[in-house]
């Protein structure tokens, strides 16, 4: 995540400690589809990463979920 997404605009987490601490914190669900995203935002194209990031952090819930 902090790879991915910390340059991006938004990004909610100041320490390491404080991602992996919300991360703790995710459903099964959560824990299937944030990831998908946050590789998305590493691996995509740049145009679309603020939207992939968005979502690897959670901030748009579950939607478009794989």
């Amino acid at each position: 995540m902090k790879t991915a997404c910390s340059s991006v605009s938004g990004y909610p987490w100041k320490t390491d400690e404080a991602c992996l601490n919300r991360c703790d914190t995710y459903s099964d669900p959560q824990l299937k589809c944030f990831p998908y995203w946050c590789e998305k935002a590493q691996t995509g194209p740049a145009a679309n990463k603020k939207h992939t990031c968005e979502h690897a952090w959670g901030m748009l819930g579950l939607s478009e979920c794989p």
